[in-house]
């Protein structure tokens, strides 16, 4: 659970980041930001490395196929690493996008009285999740405007030379 905490901090700290955020301070918010949320999918693969029989059985419960897990796992371990290292980033938060949400769909889909979690607990789980894929959509936002800063002072500094 603090890890999840940890990685909405994370996109907090990316959303607070703005253009005047010092390229020169040794962990900008959007650094921290990148790095928590990354975490966030490592942390989380592992838990389900740890727990597997049950994640297994739970995946079952709800009617999924558990064959997916070690893709599911896979997929967290190296897009979470990539996002956090800042390799590839938007590459990289696609899959953690897709799998997020279809796996909070299909784990926490069911509010009804019979589903293997109480619809409190999956209600709470919606509202963390939502908030991660927040967190994965503000900071592709704020790579896109950074690289598009970065090509326009680029741009610019080669209009200067060529004149």
């Amino acid at each position: 659970e603090w890890v999840v905490h940890l990685a909405i901090v994370g996109g907090l700290l990316f959303l607070a980041a703005n253009q005047t955020t010092n390229p020169s301070a040794a962990l900008p918010p959007p650094l921290v930001g990148r790095v928590l949320v990354g975490l966030y999918f490592i942390v989380n693969a592992s838990w389900q490395i740890y727990y597997y029989d049950i994640r297994v059985e739970h995946i079952e419960q709800v009617g999924g196929n558990p064959a997916v897990l070690p893709v599911i796992i896979s997929l967290q371990i190296a897009c979470g690493a990539m996002f956090a290292l800042g390799i590839k980033p938007l590459l990289s938060s696609i899959p953690l996008m897709i799998v997020i949400t279809l796996s909070t769909i299909a784990v926490h889909g069911d509010l009804s009285d019979d589903a293997p979690y109480p619809a409190n607990l999956q209600v709470h789980q919606w509202f963390v999740k939502g908030a991660i894929l927040a967190s994965l959509i503000m900071i592709l936002g704020k790579q896109r405007e950074s690289r598009k800063q970065v090509l326009a002072t680029e741009s610019e500094n080669s209009s200067k030379i060529a004149i």
